[in-house]
């Protein structure tokens, strides 16, 4: 199942957009159109599912552990990171 992921470097104001490939409870594999070093710091926000009542976030701190170009010249790199203090936020939604 793959799920929109936004992140940003910590400390910086602008977020970024990407999607996953594979999260774990220790970490995640996401494409991103960005380029990030490896050892970069980021907060990272996993969209869940929702329902009529409302979704999920999982929002955490993420370490890069390695960033993969996914082909020669290509916008798209591969990155993998550890997971660390994640929470679950639910989001609910106003019934009308």
């Amino acid at each position: 199942m793959t799920l929109p992921v936004r992140y940003r470097v910590h400390g910086e104001s602008a977020w970024s957009y990407g999607m996953t490939i594979n999260v774990s409870s220790s970490g995640l594999l996401f494409r991103s159109d960005r380029g990030l070093a490896p050892a970069a710091e980021l907060d990272i926000e996993i969209v869940l599912p929702g329902d009529d009542e409302g979704g999920a976030s999982v929002v955490s701190h993420a370490d890069v552990v390695r960033i993969d170009e996914v082909e020669q010249g290509a916008a798209d790199h591969v990155v993998a990171a550890t997971l660390d203090d994640s929470s679950l936020v639910r989001e609910r939604r106003a019934i009308h």
